[in-house]
């Protein structure tokens, strides 16, 4: 998932949009405030670590722009 995100961010065709929004559905994890998810391969990923590959250091064609981040996923009860 994170290498899918990262390639997504590298392109430099992002310059021509005014803002992005990113979805994501899957099954989740508690993991302190924000969380993890599954992705396809089973391996969890670290909401904090998808929020950082799309902050403006790392998307640098989006940076100073709106992105949007939809969220849906459960939590793993314990």
């Amino acid at each position: 998932m994170l290498k899918d995100i990262k390639d997504e961010t590298q392109r430099s065709d992002h310059e021509d949009y005014g803002m992005h929004i990113t979805v994501l559905m899957s099954h989740g994890a508690t993991y302190g405030a924000y969380g993890m998810l599954y992705g396809t391969d089973l391996k969890l990923v670290k909401l904090l670590d998808v929020f950082d590959l799309l902050s403006s250091d790392n998307f640098k064609h989006m940076a100073g722009k709106p992105k949007v981040v939809i969220l849906l996923a459960c939590r793993e009860e314990k």
